[in-house]
């Protein structure tokens, strides 16, 4: 576990959604379901897990843009296969990324920055929390920056390629798992002090 997660030792994944551009489909079904509002063109759309020691553990199917981040976590293996362990694990999560009743349904903790009320500034321990929080996902935003090196992801995919995606990103995450890590060994905490946290929780 590293030192930046210090605060949070029962975070079991950091979880985000990842869009690539798609070349404009002639069908209309397609076209509306590779909508993103978010992007403001057509995507798709995969769901990434990545433990807090850099690796990546989880690679979703992919989706049209239009589908929503809960939406993609709901029909995941993560919760197909149960592989969160309820009571016990936690996931950690951007402020955008709404998946609370599905957790609470699963009995599983989310670790999210605080959201700022009508324009409030944030209180002194939530400003904390949001810098705790951030200082943990940014090594998770490295790891997503080195899966859109590829060139297959740098231009917008042709649809030939759509129907092998899946496997095209799971090859991807698995060379950037064998990758440089993105931890020296100093950074790791030691067991000790991952037991001495747990407890402490």
């Amino acid at each position: 576990m590293p030192e930046c997660f210090k605060k949070y030792p029962d975070t079991r994944v950091v979880l985000d959604c990842t869009e690539v551009s798609v070349i404009t489909p002639n069908c209309l079904r397609c076209k509306i379901r590779t909508y993103s509002h978010y992007k403001g063109g057509q995507t798709v759309k995969i769901l990434v897990g990545v433990s807090p020691s850099g690796f990546i553990t989880f690679i979703s199917k992919a989706y049209g843009g239009k589908a929503s981040d809960k939406q993609i976590f709901e029909e995941s293996d993560i919760i197909k296969k149960n592989l969160l362990e309820p009571g016990v694990d936690a996931v950690m999560v951007d402020k955008g990324f709404r998946i609370d009743q599905v957790c609470d349904e699963i009995g599983v903790k989310i670790h999210r920055p605080p959201f700022i009320v009508k324009k409030q500034a944030l209180t002194a321990a939530n400003a904390k929390k949001n810098a705790e929080i951030a200082n943990a996902r940014v090594h998770f935003e490295r790891i997503m920056q080195q899966l859109k090196i590829f060139r297959i992801l740098q231009s917008k995919l042709s649809w030939s390629i759509i129907p092998f995606l899946d496997d095209i990103f799971i090859v991807i995450a698995g060379l950037v798992n064998v990758g440089p890590p993105i931890f020296v060994e100093e950074r790791f905490m030691t067991f000790e002090k991952v037991l001495k946290n747990a407890i402490m929780l």
